[in-house]
């Protein structure tokens, strides 16, 4: 099967557009030389100036986001995504994920299409896990996890995601569920409270587990079926790489490894089921598609 890996970048300012810090773009070289066989899509708002300065991998091809209709026309997430406002950068990127995963998806029927943030050292689209989850739920979501103590600090991250088209259902649900919240929040801003207690920073990354927790998955699923490819410590180690300048010839890199085994970092509150919300969206969703309920019950992984 084709496997298609796609990152996004979106600037605050379109006015003012910023190149990809260099430690981020050499994650997504080296991942583009590691996996050489994958089609690597970077989405961008159409701006060159995002990654001029870097040698592009053969196997990258620079995608608009503004191709993709929902990301211009959806009447709840467009003006959030073509909005300037600061607190709604991690929104929209966020929301931009989402949108490209499906785009992606219907327009290639049969491919693996993975997200992945610019900081994932390793997109281990080739690992035996990766695989296994893949084949068992036809979707993959990241661990972040410790890599000196093996340690998870969160089971089911919108850092990275992989899905096949048997799962666009899945991904449909998700974005229902975050324009929900994304609508609630609108409402409570117009009446003048605070949208919530995370503000608009985290609560599409929330919006996210949300969707995927459910009361018939206990904890311990999502610590089997999840690829642990995000390090909790990866930020403050990036800061150090430099990406390939335009014009230089990008090195071979041998893989990180993939720690097998992981436990539950200790007295964490991983998953605090907001299942109300679940429920809610649930019933938005099963409204709008015309499948019976017994095909809609095999949306839940």
């Amino acid at each position: 099967m084709e496997k298609i890996v796609n990152y996004v970048w979106m600037d605050q300012k379109k006015d003012r557009p910023q190149a990809i810090p260099t430690y981020l773009f050499a994650r997504l070289q080296q991942n583009a030389s590691l996996y050489a066989d994958a089609k690597i899509q970077l989405w961008t708002e159409g701006c060159r100036k995002n990654y001029e300065d870097y040698a592009i991998p053969s196997n990258l091809t620079v995608c608009n986001l503004n191709s993709i209709p929902s990301f211009t026309d959806d009447p709840l997430l467009a003006p959030i995504l073509s909005s300037d406002k600061e607190e709604y950068i991690w929104t929209k990127v966020d929301v931009a994920r989402l949108l490209v995963l499906r785009h992606v998806l219907t327009q290639n029927e049969g491919a693996i299409v993975v997200y992945s943030d610019f900081d994932v050292p390793d997109i281990a689209i080739n690992s035996k896990r990766f695989e296994k989850c893949l084949s068992k739920n036809g979707a993959v979501f990241a661990a972040t996890f410790d890599p000196e103590s093996n340690e998870i600090w969160n089971c089911s991250e919108n850092g990275y995601m992989a899905f096949v088209s048997r799962r666009l259902n899945l991904l449909d649900y998700i974005i229902t569920v975050v324009s929900e919240e994304i609508n609630q929040n609108n409402r409570d801003v117009k009446l003048g409270r605070k949208c919530d207690e995370l503000g608009w920073r985290d609560f599409v990354y929330y919006a996210v587990q949300h969707s995927l927790i459910s009361p018939r998955l206990p904890e311990s699923w999502f610590m089997e079926n999840s690829l642990p490819v995000l390090a909790h410590t990866e930020w403050s180690k990036n800061v150090t790489l430099l990406a390939t300048p335009a014009g230089k010839e990008i090195p071979m890199i041998q893989p990180a490894p993939i720690h097998p085994t992981l436990r539950k970092k200790a007295a964490s509150s991983l998953f605090q089921p907001i299942i109300s919300l679940q429920q809610a969206a649930w019933e938005i969703y099963r409204k709008k598609s015309n499948k019976p309920r017994s095909q809609l019950d095999m949306i839940q992984l």
